[in-house]
This record gives C-alpha cells, structure tokens and sequence, in this order.
C-alpha cells in the first residue's frame, strides 16, 4: 500500500476539523516534523491522528501524539516543542516513561533490601505493620507525601498506641530517606520528628509487668501445676530459670545444649543483640531439659514443640497461659525479676547481672573495653537463682525429679472412694507450731477493728510473713501446703499435691470466670 502523500500546509484549527480527504498533512517549516495523518477505517468513517517525524541519533522515525479531536492542534504542537527540547538535551525519548514509585513499592523494596540483616521475623513484623498503618498513602507517589500526609498518618496512633506510632514514624523516615538517595523525590524528609508537633504529649510508655521476686516461685508452681500442653508450661519455667527471652527459649534446638558441661550457646543470629550468648545450665534447668527429652522423645530440633503442629511455638500462647492462671505478670517480666533479684544482693556485680540478660553497656568506651561475658562468674549466680526458686516452688517438673537415668515417671493413681481413703497411710506430722490450715486474716472484721490503720497494715504484713515462712518449713519437709483437707493426698517434695493443685486450679479458674461475669455486669 503506498504511502499517502504529505500535504504541506499551514495547519488551523478549522482546517484539522474540515479535512475528510485521506493523507498526511504537514504542519509546514518550523512545525517540527508535526504531521496530521487522515484515512478511512474499515467502516468508512475518518479517522485523525498525529504524528511527529523527528531524527535521533541518526535514525528519523515518527512519533505518535495521539488522535484529534482528543488532542487538539495546539497540544499536539506542545508535544512536538517537548519532544524537540528532549532531543536537544540529549535525553532519550524512546525510552518508557519512568515508574512512579509511591509509598507502598517504596516499603516493599526497603523491607526486602533489609531483611537479610534483621535476626527473626519480629523486626519484619513490624515493618509489615507499619505499612499497614500506612495505607492512606500507599498509592502516592513519594515525590508528593508532605509534612501533613505524614501527620494524618500518625494521629490516630499517637496518644492510643504511643510505641507504635514511634515506630511508624520511624519507618517512613526511612523510607523518604531512601526515595531520596535514589532520586524518586526531591524534597526534604516529611517524616521528620518536627512532624509530630500538634499531636499533643504522648503518655508514658510501661514497662513490662514483672512479679516480685518473693512471689515468683509460687506463680511458677501454678504454671506448673496448670492442666495445659506441656511444651507451653515448661518453657516458661524454663525462661524463668534461664533469664533469656521469649524468643530465644522457644526457638532453642537441641544442637545448642551441651549438657555434660551444662551449658547452653545461643548463636548470636538468634540474639538481639547480636553476639552468641552462654548460659549456665542449673541443675534444675537441666532438670527442665530431661522433662522436655522425655516428653517429646526428641534429641534434635525444637525442644519445645508447639501443640498443633509447625516449628516453633507462638510467643502468644505463653502469654495467653499467664493470664489464664490470673498472674499479674507478662514472660518478658520474668527477666526484670531476676535482673532485680540480683541487683539486691552485694555479693553479685552489676556487670554480672548485666550478662545474665545478655545485656552489654552502653556506653561507647566500656563497650569497647568490656570484652568479658563473665560466664565463670554467673554460673554460681544461677544456680543460686534457681535454689531461690525451688524453696518457693516445690518441684520444678509436673513428675517430680528427672534425671537422665531415670525411668519413665509414674503417675500416682489418685484415691477416689472412701475405703481406700482408710488405706491410705496418713500424711506426715510436723511440729511447726500453730494450725496446719491457711491464716484466714479476711475474718477480721477491721470495722470492729481499734487498732491504727498503720497497726492494721503491721499485723497484715506479720501474717503473710508466717505464712511465707510455714509454706517455706513444708516444702522443706515433704509436706503438702492444704495437709489436713479431706481429699489430702501428700507427694513428698510438692508445693501440693496432685489431687489439691487439680482442686486449687479449679477453685481460681472458678473465681475467674465469676470476677469476670461480675465485672460484666457492673459495666452495663
């Protein structure tokens, strides 16, 4: 087919809406190689589009600028002006348009840029989370976000979840930062710290809630005793007696415990701080260790299994059996407890309960000279951690002592009619002077009482300090802390026994679910 003739005319509005005669018509000297090409479609109607002839590197070829009446005359000469000014500067004009990169392709790539760095999901988590938030300016360009986009971002989290929100700043901070190092955008950072102001004072963030270390050991007894998969229960105890975190004990592998030398090397990717940490293996933590062999039959892989099946167990669920057992405490709690317990006695140094949470200084010099882990040193700390434990805890495993040599623990059969009952041979005697019931101090009535509020609070505190000490004396000698109750079955060596734990577990799931019904309805 050949070509249709160009036609050189001066080209007018009127002129491009009248022509109906096929062909190409040029838009004269000084139109820049704009042409207007007109031909008849398959179904006999006009159709109008134009182009522009224009050489590049040597090679002439056609542009094209779309179809009229879309693009009039005068946009049609802008582009061919445009076109011309681009080859004038050298650029190359038949490469594709840049991609306009916004704020989601921007957190895509940076996440998958640092992810290699980043020790356990936790951090890509949060990044994730960030995006999330986020979401108002996903489909932005980054060369567009300003101060106020990244203040409309932060405002809802900012007085509900202060943490958060810190963090989200922070992320997007990062993410201009690398938009401008790769010349998407121009600008200066709007996620900057100034882009808080107006927000209001955020309230101050706390800690994790941690027990009292006189109370510790009892709370681990009712983790113990909790009727729940064994896995879940026995890394927390496991933590406790360790000072590690979460993540760290429900990620440890059986490669990384050397039992004849009773320690346990945590490889610094699975450290947060990123150096390989030694633990002090305790007797009891050793103890721990055999339960879990035994229970899972495992000598590689996971030592603490999750309960449906996949590779490690959710960090929720320890937090979710806290809170079922009503102990006021998070898992992360138990490291500022034993951080506290150390700091209280002279004889353990600060740089020692330092690295028993793997913490090293901060500070830049004694970073850099403090090359020590102090792993002679807290062995004797931990062990010592552990017995302090155990007097308030009884056994430390659901089965009593485990020792690698040991058979398979049996389960004692509980005693369920009265007759046997009479069998059963009494539970031992001790001489701890006063009954061998609990101190009920709620008999007192205070509004009878003429003591002083201060006497009051005084004779309180002698009472709880008894009754420390006689659940002290009977864990010591054997003896169950409800000996004398009807049902009473001793075990020597618990806190209490199997049938008073399964009674005392019921008891506080029972006051639980009636606390909270009653906090239900008082809502209401």
């Amino acid at each position: 087919m050949a070509k249709p003739k160009r036609t050189y005319l001066k080209l007018t509005p009127t002129m491009v809406q009248s022509i109906t005669k096929p062909g190409r018509y040029g838009d004269r000297r000084g139109g820049l190689g704009l042409s207007l090409l007109v031909k008849k479609t398959q179904n006999g109607r006009l159709s109008k589009s134009w182009a522009q002839r224009i050489k590049v590197n040597g090679k002439t070829r056609h542009i094209g600028l779309g179809s009229f009446p879309v693009v009039t005359l005068d946009m049609a000469r802008e582009k061919a002006v445009e076109n011309a000014q681009k080859v004038a500067r050298g650029e190359d004009i038949w490469a594709p348009p840049p991609e306009i990169m916004t704020v989601g392709k921007a957190f895509d790539i940076v996440i998958e840029e640092r992810s290699p760095s980043w020790r356990g999901e936790n951090t890509k988590n949060q990044w994730q989370a960030s995006k999330r938030y986020s979401k108002s300016i996903q489909d932005m360009p980054v060369a567009e976000v300003t101060r106020s986009h990244v203040k409309k971002v932060l405002k809802p989290l900012w007085l509900e979840k202060p943490k958060t929100a810190k963090e989200l700043r922070a992320h997007l901070h990062t993410v201009m930062d690398w938009a401008i190092e790769e010349r998407h955008r121009t600008e200066s950072n709007p996620a900057t710290a100034a882009a808080t102001k107006g927000l209001g004072t955020q309230p101050s963030v706390e800690n994790y809630q941690a027990l009292d270390h006189q109370d510790f050991g009892a709370a681990l007894a009712d983790i113990r005793d909790a009727d729940t998969w064994w896995a879940t229960k026995i890394c927390l105890i496991f933590m406790a007696f360790t000072g590690v975190r979460g993540a760290e004990a429900r990620g440890a592998v059986w490669e990384e415990m050397d039992l004849d030398k009773s320690v346990w090397k945590i490889p610094k990717k699975r450290m947060k701080n990123g150096f390989e940490h030694k633990v002090p293996l305790s007797s009891q933590a050793k103890e721990l260790l055999f339960y879990a062999r035994e229970q899972s039959g495992r000598t590689t892989g996971t030592i603490f299994p999750p309960e449906r099946g996949g590779q490690y167990m959710d960090s929720g669920r320890l937090s979710s059996l806290m809170s079922e057992l009503g102990i006021q405490a998070v898992p992360h709690g138990g490291r500022a407890t034993v951080f506290t317990w150390a700091s209280a006695r002279p004889h353990i140094s600060g740089p020692v309960a330092d690295m028993v949470l793997a913490h090293r200084p901060s500070e830049k010099v004694r970073k850099a000279y403090c090359t020590s882990d102090f792993y002679e040193d807290r062995i004797p700390v931990m062990q010592e951690w552990a017995d302090y434990l155990t007097a308030s805890m009884g056994r430390v495993t659901p089965m009593g002592p485990v020792t690698p040599t040991d058979p398979p623990p049996q389960v004692k059969e509980r005693v369920s009619n009265a007759s046997e009952k009479a069998k059963a041979p009494p539970a031992p005697k001790t001489e701890l002077i006063g009954s061998t019931n609990s101190v009920n101090t709620a008999s007192v009535n205070k509004g009878e009482s003429k003591d002083s509020p201060a006497e009051e609070q005084d004779k309180a505190q002698k009472n709880r300090d008894y009754v420390k000490k006689r659940r002290a004396h009977r864990v010591a000698n054997g003896i169950c802390v409800d000996a004398g109750s009807d049902n009473h079955a001793s075990a020597p060596g618990a806190t209490r026994c199997d049938h008073c734990a399964d009674v005392h577990r019921k008891g506080r799931l029972e006051y639980d679910r009636n606390r909270r019904a009653r906090q239900k309805r008082e809502s209401k």
